[in-house]
């Protein structure tokens, strides 16, 4: 597999300010670690995969996720050694030709390094945003809203899923799936992450 990568021309300036100019910028950056990583095999090191998130200096968050070697579980991609970042990117070019509302990824590379497979994506953080089961939650001890926004909601949910459906993708469920505060709903996913002790063979 070839290496490759992507930056969105928007961020190219800022994401430079901030030190991020090539693959090894990014992948020995520090960050606040988000949840527990995705660790692989008796070494740690030998297959993760994790996310941080890093405040830039203009106040903008990005979600920063690195992986080593991480390949799907399913067998007929795993045996051809596809990482799942890689599969992720993929599938969110389809959804953007789709029209498919999604995160924004920023930034994509992949690449082999002393025998490992690296990838990275960087996402632009999703604010005024809420998953589906939260805000039915809220609904239930707060009180529902008027019959015509829950329909709104409905709606959306449903434009959503007939979209990926016409795409050829497995849709998200309405119980993991994300929407907005404007009820327009939005998909995610990051992924959990817990650093490992030495995240690299990065020299």
């Amino acid at each position: 597999m070839p290496n490759k990568s992507f930056i969105d021309p928007a961020w190219k300036e800022p994401l430079a300010q901030q030190g991020f100019t090539d693959f090894d910028s990014f992948w020995n950056a520090e960050g606040d670690l988000v949840e527990e990583g995705n660790f692989r095999g008796r070494d740690n090191n030998l297959s993760w995969s994790h996310v941080s998130r890093v405040k830039l200096a203009d106040g903008r968050v990005i979600y920063l996720k690195r992986q080593q070697n991480h390949y799907p579980t399913n067998l007929a991609l795993k045996f051809r050694r596809i990482p799942t970042f890689e599969l992720e990117w993929r599938n969110y070019r389809r959804m953007q030709a789709a029209g498919i509302p999604t995160m924004k990824i920023v930034y994509f590379a992949s690449r082999k390094h002393n025998g490992n497979r690296q990838c990275i994506i960087v996402s632009e953080e999703l604010k005024d945003m809420c998953h589906i089961d939260e805000l039915v939650g809220h609904y239930e001890l707060n009180g529902w809203p008027p019959r015509e926004i829950r329909y709104k909601i409905l709606g959306a949910v449903l434009d959503l899923i007939r979209k990926t459906h016409a795409a050829g993708m497995m849709r998200t469920t309405p119980s993991t799936a994300a929407t907005s505060t404007s009820t327009s709903p939005l998909s995610t996913a990051n992924p959990p992450s817990r650093k490992p002790s030495k995240p690299a063979t990065s020299t």
